[in-house]
């Protein structure tokens, strides 16, 4: 069985992605090109630092209709 681990900062070491105008048209661009089913750790790591732009731009309903977009059922929680 695998086991799930995660590594946390104890203080801000100013890794922060800037801000990007990224919208929800954008972003169903993206996964109609390519489902996160097939997306590597990089591409994923980028739709969901993308998805986190677009409920800070647009407000966290706008991510509604992205979900049937996601062909991965964790995602679609």
């Amino acid at each position: 069985m695998q086991s799930l681990e995660a590594l946390y900062l104890a203080e801000d070491r100013k890794l922060a992605v800037p801000q990007k105008n990224v919208s929800t048209d954008h972003v169903r661009k993206c996964l109609g090109k390519l489902p996160v089913s097939q997306m590597s750790l990089d591409e994923l790591t980028t739709l969901l630092t993308d998805l986190g732009f677009v409920a800070r731009n647009e407000g966290i309903a706008s991510l509604a209709p992205l979900i049937d977009e996601i062909d991965y059922p964790l995602l679609r929680r």
